[in-house]
């Protein structure tokens, strides 16, 4: 303004004064005006509206656009875990030792705060991070890079979405909150308020995000509860009493999923403890103490569902019991002698549903299906 009062009879004085004028409400007011009248539809005709359709990811769980939060106390392995299932979505191979499989793989990103370079070097080559793009607040400090990465400044976060919908991104891992996100108090429902709608952005273009976060003393996720409101899935990893070891590559991560938060229906997520040795990922759904095997107890519950034969698609059943359908094959053939030729039960397939009823039922009924 200041050079527009030196030049009273410039010609450019009035359009400009005109538009610094014009308000952001206004401008806001012009935009959305006209736009608004068109995308406001009856259901009728926005059902009929051709928008891609949501993918999922990694089954049973993981979908396009999904926002997850992942807590634990510092050490547990959620940065395992997650490198784990960025590693499977990005190659197209089954995670946590052929638990979940991978429906649609897609580009991943994995954005680390606090990671000293070399060890995410370590780390990732143990779980096989191969293809997944990485980016790495230390690396960028120790080549100058300024401003850092701090998701906290709008164009930081800007030059981030940016890069990830030019490349294609459908999958990022946000690592961690306290980190990436400096300068922010996660205490402060308000001041979650940007970080929100950020996700969300990310969330209208098919990415799905996974938040890594600290755990408070009560075992909860640290800070405002609001940050659970636009979460599909919020998970807690809780430390099983199993002894760690502490050398890298050799027990390295043991823990057991608490579900806080889920949207989507699918069981299984919380019934195992998961531990990685020398890369490897292996499971059981033994409560600590009692024994048993994950092997063991799957496989009974999947041959009393062939049995029942109320879920008549294996790929379904995979979904519930949290396997890939090629497993459930495998148990039919394992248990041929429950069968009839036709694949109905015979009498020792009968005598095994009459002694499992109950539990059978207890399962139908924690997955709200109605027995037909």
């Amino acid at each position: 303004m200041q050079l527009l009062e030196k030049h009273e009879d410039c010609e450019i004085k009035k359009p400009v004064e005109s538009a610094l004028s014009y308000g952001t409400d206004d401008i806001t007011r012009s935009i959305l005006g006209d736009v608004l009248s068109e995308m406001i539809l009856s259901f009728n005709d926005f059902e009929k509206v051709d928008l891609p359709e949501r993918k999922m990811l990694l089954s049973p769980w993981i979908q396009e656009s999904d926002i997850i939060l992942i807590s634990s106390n510092p050490g547990v392995g959620k940065t395992w875990f997650s490198m784990e299932i960025c590693s499977a979505i990005q190659s197209g191979r089954v995670a946590m030792a052929g638990l979940w499989n991978v429906e649609n793989s897609v580009s991943c990103l994995y954005c680390d705060g606090e990671q000293h370079w070399d060890d995410i070097k370590k780390m990732g080559k143990f779980i096989g991070l191969g293809d997944t793009r990485v980016l790495s607040k230390t690396y960028l400090e120790h080549n100058n890079v300024n401003p850092s990465l701090n998701l906290g400044t709008p164009v930081v976060r800007d030059l981030i979405y940016d890069y990830i919908i030019k490349n294609k991104i459908r999958f990022v891992v946000l690592d961690n909150l306290f980190s990436l996100w400096a300068g922010i108090d996660l205490d402060n429902a308000t001041e979650w308020h940007e970080p929100n709608q950020w996700l969300l952005k990310l969330r209208s273009k098919g990415v799905c995000v996974v938040l890594l976060h600290h755990t408070n003393k009560g075992g909860g996720q640290m800070g405002t509860a609001s940050k659970l409101f636009n979460i599909n899935t919020a998970l807690i990893l809780n430390k099983p009493t199993l002894k760690r070891r502490n050398s890298i590559g050799d027990g390295i991560a043991s823990f057991r999923i608490k579900i806080e938060k889920q949207r989507a229906k699918c069981t299984g997520l919380d019934a195992y403890t998961f531990t990685c040795n020398d890369g490897e990922w292996s499971y059981t759904d033994k409560k600590e103490g009692s024994s048993g095997s994950a092997e063991d107890s799957k496989a009974l519950l999947i041959a009393l569902l062939l049995l029942d034969n109320k879920i008549k698609k294996q790929s379904d059943i995979g979904k519930l019991v949290v396997c890939v359908p090629s497993y459930i094959s495998q148990i039919k053939n394992k248990h041929k002698d429950l069968f009839e030729p036709d694949g109905s039960p015979n009498s020792k397939g009968l005598d095994l549903l009459k002694k499992n009823r109950k539990p059978l039922q207890s399962f139908y009924e924690k997955n709200e299906l109605e027995k037909k």
